[in-house]
């Protein structure tokens, strides 16, 4: 709720069940809500984050920590500024918070992944932004 991003989205599911719940916030409010039904495969249990005291580190402190990984850029034009996803990875069991970036040409989206928990680097990927 004190976060400094104007724009969030948030991505819901429930354990068991196919469907999916999208809904986006504009600055402190509510703006969009979507809900897709049937969109997702059954989803596992140990996908979900049930309690977000697992997030022990914040995005301040682990964009710094990325910067000494890999140098990113903010993006300008699309995904402005950097952003964040925070999920779990199913396969550990371990919260994970993504700082997403740019590389220095801005053709590719850089994610860097961490342990939530620990603030351990855990991997980096590069993607090729869409092209028209």
């Amino acid at each position: 709720m004190d976060g400094r991003r104007k724009h969030w989205n948030i991505q819901f599911g429930i354990p068991g069940k196919t469907d999916w719940y999208l809904v986006s916030i504009q600055d402190g409010k509510v703006w969009k809500t979507k809900h897709l039904p049937n969109e997702l495969d059954s989803m596992p249990e140990n996908f979900f984050i049930n309690n977000v005291e697992e997030f022990k580190y914040d995005t301040p402190e682990l964009l710094e920590e990325g910067q000494k990984v890999t140098k990113i850029y903010p993006g300008d034009v699309f995904a402005k500024g950097y952003n964040f996803g925070f999920s779990k990875d199913p396969e550990k069991n371990i919260p994970i918070v993504m700082v997403i970036g740019w590389d220095k040409t801005k053709e590719n989206i850089v994610y860097l992944m961490f342990n939530a928990e620990t603030g351990e680097f855990v991997e980096k990927t590069e993607k090729e932004q869409y092209k028209n």
